[in-house]
């Protein structure tokens, strides 16, 4: 029995939290729809290989770069043979969960036109036991990955479809990894990293969109910000302690068979 799926389904607050998303999500997808024909500045893309709309209360946890910044936060995912965009964006999300034996993945790329955000890609898609992989070591580094052709709806064109999706997901032991963010300041590779992006790291870390007390000097799978906006439905009493509540999460689900 996994507790942290139990205390998703019976939080008011995420439940509510995730119905907006999902009617901001739609508000996005219908702008998309709307501007795809014309769009040039670059592709837009929109799939899902189940229903579209579904509301899925389930524990959602990003799989994010090591010192992740503004313009490399997520973890590499691949779309017939492309790369989606990994910068950080309101309404942006790479979240990964299980449904029984099942994995499901949700990338969201946001962007804005003339004020109006749409979707740059979108996609929501399950992997069948047989469809990925998943490790797990002794010391506490787990690897999830797939390569997979899947039949999807093309969500801008209604037209079904075949898409491949490719990704290798991997949370590192967090052991001593999880940084006060003066301490990440005083990191060279840190803040190297920002100047290559041409941004300053402090600005980044104090800013309202930085929610995170911590700053991760390794791939992990980090808590979705809606459950941390919730921590006390899921009895957590800390940011840091949820992202290390991350690691039983994915143990309860390893091997998992139903």
């Amino acid at each position: 029995m996994c507790i942290l799926c139990d205390k998703a389904k019976s939080s008011s607050g995420y439940r509510s939290l995730l119905e907006r998303m999902q009617a901001d999500d739609l508000a996005r997808l219908g702008h998309s729809r709307s501007i795809a024909p014309s769009f040039t500045s670059f592709p837009i893309s929109a799939y899902s290989t189940i229903e579209y709309p579904k509301l899925l209360v389930q524990p959602m946890f990003e799989p994010k770069s090591p010192f992740a910044t503004p313009v490399s936060y997520f973890q590499a995912l691949a779309l017939n043979g492309g790369k989606l965009p990994s910068g950080f964006a309101h309404g942006a999300t790479r979240s990964i969960f299980f449904l029984g034996s099942r994995l499901m993945l949700l990338g969201k790329s946001v962007a804005r036109q003339e004020g109006k955000e749409f979707f740059s890609s979108f996609l929501l898609a399950h992997f069948e036991k047989s469809e990925y992989k998943m490790g797990m070591s002794p010391e506490g580094r787990v690897t999830i990955s797939a390569d997979a052709e899947k039949a999807a709806k093309n969500l801008l064109t209604g037209k079904n479809e075949k898409i491949k999706i490719s990704f290798s997901f991997i949370q590192e032991n967090l052991q001593g990894k999880l940084l006060s963010k003066d301490y990440a300041l005083s990191s060279k590779l840190f803040t190297d990293q920002f100047k290559r992006a041409g941004m300053d790291a402090r600005t980044w870390l104090t800013s309202t969109e930085y929610m995170f007390e911590y700053v991760a000097s390794v791939a992990h799978f980090s808590p979705h910000p809606y459950m941390l906006r919730c921590m006390a439905d899921f009895n957590i009493p800390s940011q840091r302690e949820f992202q290390n509540a991350s690691l039983g999460y994915f143990q309860a689900h390893f091997g998992k068979n139903e």
